[in-house]
């Protein structure tokens, strides 16, 4: 009897090491937002270069559910809002005194296929 507890709990440690050592690194997506131009209400919509292709230097001015520019007060809020739909803070960077970068991430479930070679 003693031996099938062994036999068992040994079976049950090799069985959580195999699982572990199997589990695929995760895999993040990256996206760079950066301030755009700014309305009359002194709110502003932000650029999203998520690296897709087709796009005029890479960005895409998020828009809201009815297609026009997403506002938001500042930078925070954009992060909130793009914190609540999934994306985790990176880095921050200037380019210029008045230009701003930030870079996140989102973890994917599957690596997507992508063609980068355009």
């Amino acid at each position: 009897m003693k031996r099938v507890h062994s036999l068992l709990l040994l079976t049950m440690f090799f069985d959580i090491f195999v699982q572990s050592v199997a589990q695929k690194a995760p895999y993040y997506k990256y996206c760079e937002i950066a301030r755009s131009q700014q309305h009359l209400n002194a709110k502003f919509s932000i650029q999203i270069d998520s690296g897709q292709a087709g796009k005029l230097f890479g960005y895409n001015h998020m828009k809201d559910e009815t297609g026009k520019p997403q506002l938001f007060n500042s930078m925070v809020d954009a992060m909130n809002y793009m914190s609540r739909q999934g994306w985790e803070f990176v880095q921050a960077y200037t380019l210029s005194d008045s230009d701003y970068r930030f870079l996140l991430r989102r973890k994917e479930e599957e690596e997507e296929e992508e063609d980068t070679a355009n």
